[in-house]
């Protein structure tokens, strides 16, 4: 079965989700393309961006994101701004509570909120080095530049962050990254698309989405936000575990239905 092109797969998405959301809201709230565009206009992230969006890349892991986008001014709150000075000297545990008590936590949270002090110092070490840390993530693909976040004994790397959440927060500050998650894999993966063989990993199974993405002349982000929206709890829900078949138009070129 020859899989879809990413502009058959846009399409499909697309008109799938149409009736159960406003595609086009739901990504603009997300806010990871309008953070694209910004830094496509040259503008600078400041560290504070950065610790915001390592910190919301954290808490999506192994949870729905729900809870989280309805208490992002909450969680703002709780973080003090994302200001450094406000978080270098945050109790681990106090953030701890209170991010639980907005439901927002998941099974990592304490190990989480005790890495956010040290991975405070390896970003301004990053900015001593570089001038500021907007000019060292983009100095690679990135794919590289996760590796070199995610990877254990290499120069920058972030504690709780693996290569999939390090794209995640590299999303969060307008680089045109692909988070290669379990729904990406899932409705990729050789059991549904068969766009991925289910073999790479997660910085290859990123750039094989990237040569989609350019081939079909899509945004990396929003093609990213897109199979994502159409596999995640609260949203789409469509490609799960247990798929929703009948109301998948990809279903001709699934390769769970033949």
């Amino acid at each position: 079965m020859t899989s879809p092109t990413g502009s058959q797969i846009v399409q499909a998405l697309r008109a799938t989700l149409s009736p159960q959301l406003n595609v086009d809201e739901t990504i603009a709230e997300f806010g990871q393309v309008a953070s694209c565009l910004q830094r496509e206009r040259k503008e600078l992230f400041s560290l504070r961006d950065h610790l915001r969006g390592m910190v919301l890349a954290m808490l999506s892991a192994n949870r729905p994101w729900r809870p989280i986008a309805d208490n992002l001014d909450r969680l703002e709150d709780v973080f003090g701004g994302y200001r450094p000075s406000v978080l270098r000297e945050a109790n681990p545990s106090e953030l701890t509570v209170k991010v639980k008590a907005l439901r927002c936590g998941n099974t990592r949270i304490g190990f989480q909120m005790r890495a956010i002090k040290p991975n405070i110092a390896t970003l301004e070490q990053i900015e001593l080095e570089h001038g500021f840390i907007d000019t060292f993530v983009e100095t690679g693909p990135p794919e590289w530049i996760a590796e070199e976040l995610a990877t254990s004994g290499r120069r920058y790397k972030l504690k709780e962050m693996g290569v999939a959440l390090a794209l995640e927060y590299l999303k969060n500050v307008g680089i045109r990254a692909i988070k290669p998650d379990r729904h990406v894999l899932r409705v990729l993966g050789p059991d549904r698309l068969g766009v991925l063989s289910g073999n790479e990993s997660d910085a290859q199974a990123a750039t094989v989405v990237h040569a989609l993405c350019e081939a079909a002349d899509l945004h990396h982000v929003e093609f990213d936000n897109l199979l994502w929206l159409y596999c995640a709890t609260d949203y789409g829900a469509i490609c799960t575990d247990r798929p929703r078949c009948d109301l998948c138009q990809l279903q001709k070129t699934c390769r769970f239905s033949s």
